[in-house]
């Protein structure tokens, strides 16, 4: 048997309002049950909201940005320059 949780609940374990808890229902992004009028959260469909979210810092998708910002754009300057250069 899964944990309920009330809307209120949800809120406070997220840390954001509860109107911001209708939305997230009513865009389909968290998941509820209903019970008669009641409106109830599983904690396991909780969680899985906030792994869905998880983001992945800049450092980790690409660990060159940080040592070569401009790299790529760096490449072609330097190539336009000699072609520039070649060309006088």
């Amino acid at each position: 048997m899964s944990t309920l949780l009330t809307k209120s609940e949800v809120a406070k374990h997220l840390k954001i309002s509860e109107r911001k808890v209708d939305y997230l229902r009513q865009e389909g992004q968290l998941q509820c049950v209903k019970i008669g009028r009641s409106i109830r959260f599983r904690l396991e469909d909780v969680e899985a909201f906030l792994e869905n979210r998880l983001t992945v810092s800049t450092a980790t998708k690409c660990p060159q940005a940080l040592t070569e910002p401009m790299g790529e754009c760096r490449f072609q300057i330097s190539s336009i320059n000699q072609e520039l250069t070649k060309g006088a």
